[in-house]
């Protein structure tokens, strides 16, 4: 191996960085003391502040006192709450009953409906086309159901979204033969 001479010495290499840490830790120091002029000023701020502190209690202002006047505006007030038919629970003798049913898409080409339809069939949903007019125009429902009940709808929905499907839920009331 051959033996490597450096032409600069040790000792700088050392120093050298030392040096210029010092002089930032100067220029950050000199950063921090106020200027000769605002030298004054200064003392005096901290001569009143000094003071203020040193005040006897008997002496010093008392804090105003807080007066908090909704919590008694809250008691006299009376909040009107509307009833949400949706929220209602419906009782198990109820004669309307709904059915649920999930579109899944909506095309303008029966042969994209139709398509849609298989892969739907292919994943196990109950899946149909729904023929309807719109302006004048013919487009193709893609439904899938009906579901008698919330969680075989929420099931169905979680198959459409792991396909990428954002399914519109059409609730329906169910007509007594």
């Amino acid at each position: 191996m051959a033996e490597h001479n450096s032409r600069i010495p040790k000792w700088v290499w050392i120093t050298t960085p030392a040096l210029v840490l010092a002089f930032i830790g100067f220029v950050l120091y000199l950063s921090s003391v106020p200027a000769s002029q605002d030298l004054p000023s200064v003392k005096e701020q901290a001569k009143r502040a000094f003071q203020r502190e040193n005040v006897p209690v008997a002496q010093q202002p008392e804090p105003p006192k807080m007066n908090f006047e909704f919590y008694r505006m809250l008691e006299q007030k009376k909040v009107e709450v509307p009833e949400v038919e949706v929220y209602r629970s419906t009782p198990r003798d109820a004669s309307t009953q709904y059915e649920f049913r999930l579109q899944a898409g909506s095309f303008r080409s029966e042969q994209d409906a139709e398509r849609m339809r298989a892969e739907l069939l292919l994943e196990g949903l109950t899946a149909y086309r729904q023929p309807v007019e719109v302006n004048g125009n013919p487009w193709h429902r893609v439904m899938v159901g009906p579901f008698t009940d919330r969680s075989a709808m929420s099931r169905a929905q979680d198959v459409l979204a792991s396909k990428n499907i954002s399914a519109m839920v059409v609730r329906q009331p169910v007509v007594a033969p």
